[in-house]
């Protein structure tokens, strides 16, 4: 079952009949669990934290013995707290109440960002993203959850690398930097999976293309009426643009109208990669360089 409060019905326990694209990306991802790093960069509902970062570590703690997973989000507050039923461990308890008895161990013992099965030596830990979280333990897989808004990226990264094999990362885009961006990039070495809002059943329904080539359908609409038609919250919360997903002073119209009547050809294009230097409690204080990869379909010039 999954809890659904936003639909006209009373009704908000429903039975879980997977999209398509769920299930492409289930197989993906027990392919990785354990394995390899992961990523899925994604528009907003999709159900996707839902699959990553409770039904699978479900699964793992059902069905496995030794299995220890972590769980991190930006704030403690969205991984666990006791009054809120949007959480990663709040969809793990409401999954686990509507299990049989018979799948589920006998010896579940529930605390705040802990839920454990000693008979099984099974745990699922949770955390707000740190310094030194998790540091020095092992564990199968850590779910790293709305991974762009991860302020300190560059110290979680350290604090990750010898912890696990298996590193699932879940985000839409916010902006052209940090560690979830380097991930979804081809030469990362990550593997990756792109869940776009056109290829769920639902949202796709009445897919047209407007003037400028972009697909729309009346759910995505209604979606940006309800941003406001914001074009950086669109492309942050719908398009999976990374670019457009960070706030510009001029309006891209703008700035493509006056390149058309006044700059002069470009010398090179490609795309520029960078980290952003931040102190210790997270505030940026410098930008540091990558490097300059040339490519035509690069937005520097």
């Amino acid at each position: 079952f999954i809890r659904e409060p936003r639909g006209d019905d009373e009704m908000v326990k429903l039975p879980w009949i997977t999209w398509p694209l769920q299930d492409a990306l289930w197989s993906e991802l027990d392919e990785c669990w354990g394995r390899e790093n992961f990523c899925v960069e994604k528009s907003r509902e999709q159900g996707v934290t839902w699959l990553a970062h409770a039904a699978k570590p479900v699964h793992d703690f059902q069905f496995k013995s030794g299995s220890l997973i972590g769980l991190c989000s930006a704030n403690q507050d969205k991984v666990d707290r006791i009054d809120n039923e949007g959480t990663m461990f709040a969809m793990i308890r409401f999954l686990l109440a509507n299990q049989p008895f018979y799948l589920k161990p006998d010896d579940v013992a529930d605390k705040l960002l802990t839920i454990a099965a000693r008979s099984r030596e099974n745990g699922i830990d949770g955390s707000p993203t740190k310094p030194d979280m998790f540091r020095g333990d092992r564990r199968r897989a850590i779910g790293v959850d709305e991974a762009a808004s991860i302020a300190n990226s560059l110290e979680v990264d350290q604090s990750l690398t010898s912890v696990t094999r298996s590193r699932i990362d879940v985000s839409t885009p916010k902006g052209a930097t940090g560690s979830f961006f380097r991930r979804t990039r081809p030469d990362s070495g990550t593997r990756k999976v792109t869940l776009h809002w056109t290829i769920n059943p639902i949202h796709s329904q009445g897919l047209y293309f407007d003037e400028k080539g972009k697909p729309r359908s009346p759910w995505y609409d209604a979606k940006c009426r309800e941003l406001n038609n914001h074009p950086v919250i669109i492309a942050q919360e719908l398009d999976i643009s990374y670019t457009a997903s960070d706030y510009m002073y001029f309006l891209d119209d703008k700035l493509r109208l006056l390149q058309e009547r006044h700059a002069r050809p470009a010398l090179k294009r490609g795309k520029l990669h960078y980290e952003v230097v931040r102190d210790k409690d997270g505030r940026a204080t410098d930008v540091k360089p990558i490097e300059f990869i040339e490519s035509p379909a690069g937005d520097l010039e």
